[in-house]
């Protein structure tokens, strides 16, 4: 007999993303609302009244946002209007809500171009606010929360006036992993509803699994019963990689696979992380942040990986590996994230199911769903600030309110109401979020050693070697990343 997770609450508040039982999907117009004045219900809360009344006499929160299209049915910010959408007039809803309970006018910069944060640190420099809040990507040091760190430009969200980002509606996840000598400088949550769709996940092609002899519910019972490992992914998919056309190479587009991913840093840094290797710790006695994947774990670990995943040709666009493969049954497994159910596979005619990234093996003590750190998920407030108290207040309220009426349509109505149908799938999605992990190496990529672990796992190149001539490299990156810290 199959058994399913039960997980409390507060298990999954203190990973930092909320999910409830799995259900049949709900009627929107029930759940949600259809006005604004619907949003006002749930306003009415103890937490909220402890905040106090407000009035803010018209005054205008800012939320700079990056909110591209290609997430499809969850956007970072509404449209303006009710238009049928249910996150999008969630989103609406909560900010009708919050501007007639407070006297203040809420309104969206929509940041499409990751990578002009210079211009907003010259705006800075120059005295000008550039908003109250920004929801974006940390993109390794290129998007805006990330260059405007490195310039000493946010504010630490602990000091932040009525701000609690330790607190079960914000995500613990940021708070524990990202918090260094009580420092906080972005963080994560429903008022980003993006971060609904970072989590690393698996997808498997139902009906070339079972031409290959691979039953859906054993695996779902190998997930239930914590051995889904990856040497049964392996033994699942190893025999499978046919080159159709005999040009001696295997590409997606004319090549079929037992599994697909993307070759870069990214997915080889999520591999490892999903075999339950800490990135990077924060070590309290020595006051450093550590990057210890010099040791011969990390070596068996990671030469394994090479074993079990292969280059694979896809012609130079990612969205090929779905586009020209996976969505038209050309393999059994895709390695991605949990934003494919709604982007790229809305579309796919073929039944499709949805597992987390299996463990190294059975000893680890969780699977682990590695976050991409290139999602518009997270949330930051720049230090100029016209009324740091009113930025505080206002983005407390708007994601404790996001937790109450933006969460419903995002994971119940849209994931699992809309884009997975089967009670295991939302079962598998309870567990991916509960096991969700980021850390900051996971972003930062110190002293360029996660550029050499994806050298290594996907194209043979020794990491030993590679790890020590990058170690003076990766001692002076930490050292320099921790004078933020001071």
């Amino acid at each position: 007999m199959k058994r399913k997770f039960s997980f409390t609450l507060a298990l999954l508040l203190a990973t930092g993303i909320f999910s409830q039982a799995c259900g049949s999907e709900t009627d929107v117009s029930e759940t949600l609302g259809t006005s604004a004045d619907s949003a006002t219900v749930s306003a009415e809360t103890d937490y909220l009244d402890s905040l106090g009344a407000k009035d803010f006499k018209g005054a205008t929160y800012t939320i700079r946002a990056q909110n591209s299209t290609g997430a499809s049915a969850i956007f970072n910010m509404h449209c303006g209007e009710i238009n049928g959408e249910v996150v999008n007039d969630a989103q609406f809803n909560r900010d009708k809500a919050v501007e007639q309970r407070y006297n203040v006018e809420i309104e969206y910069i929509i940041s499409d171009d990751a990578t002009n944060g210079q211009s907003l640190v010259n705006s800075m420099l120059a005295g000008d606010s550039i908003g109250n809040l920004i929801v974006d990507a940390l993109s390794e040091g290129t998007g805006r929360i990330s260059i405007l760190f490195n310039n000493n430009m946010l504010a630490n969200l602990l000091d932040v006036p009525y701000l609690q980002p330790e607190k079960e509606w914000w995500s613990q996840l940021m708070y524990e992993n990202l918090t260094i000598n009580d420092k906080l400088y972005f963080t994560s949550g429903d008022l980003a509803p993006f971060s609904y769709i970072g989590p690393a996940c698996i997808y498997m092609n139902l009906e070339l699994a079972g031409n290959y002899g691979i039953d859906e519910n054993e695996l779902f019972a190998m997930v239930y019963d914590g051995t889904w490992t990856m040497d049964k992914l392996y033994s699942m998919t190893k025999d499978a990689d046919n080159d159709l056309n005999n040009d001696g190479k295997l590409d997606c587009i004319n090549d079929f696979f037992g599994i697909v991913n993307e070759n870069n840093t990214l997915t080889s840094t999520l591999l490892l992380a999903t075999c339950g290797v800490k990135l990077s710790e924060y070590n309290e006695e020595t006051g450093m942040l550590e990057v210890n994947l010099g040791t011969p774990d990390v070596f068996d670990k990671i030469d394994r990986l090479s074993q079990l995943f292969k280059t694979i040709d896809n012609q130079g666009d990612n969205t090929n590996l779905f586009d020209k493969n996976f969505k038209l049954d050309k393999s059994i497994f895709a390695l991605h994230y949990v934003e494919s159910t709604i982007r790229r596979l809305r579309d796919m005619e073929s039944d499709y199911v949805i597992y987390p990234m299996p463990k190294y093996d059975e000893t680890q003590d969780t699977y682990v769903s590695f976050i991409n750190p290139w999602v518009a998920a997270f949330i930051a407030i720049p230090m100029v600030q016209d009324d740091l108290e009113m930025t505080g207040f206002i983005t407390e309220v708007l994601e404790y309110m996001s937790v109450e009426n933006v969460r419903p349509a995002i994971y119940d109505v849209t994931l699992k109401g809309k884009a997975l149908n089967n009670e295991d799938c939302k079962a598998m999605l309870d567990l991916i979020f509960s096991t969700t992990y980021l850390d900051f190496n996971a972003n930062y990529k110190f002293g360029g050693v996660l550029d050499a672990v994806n050298q290594a796992i996907f194209f043979g190149q020794p990491f030993a070697s590679a790890y020590a001539s990058l170690e003076t490299k990766l001692n002076a990156d930490l050292e320099e990343f921790m004078l933020n810290f001071e």
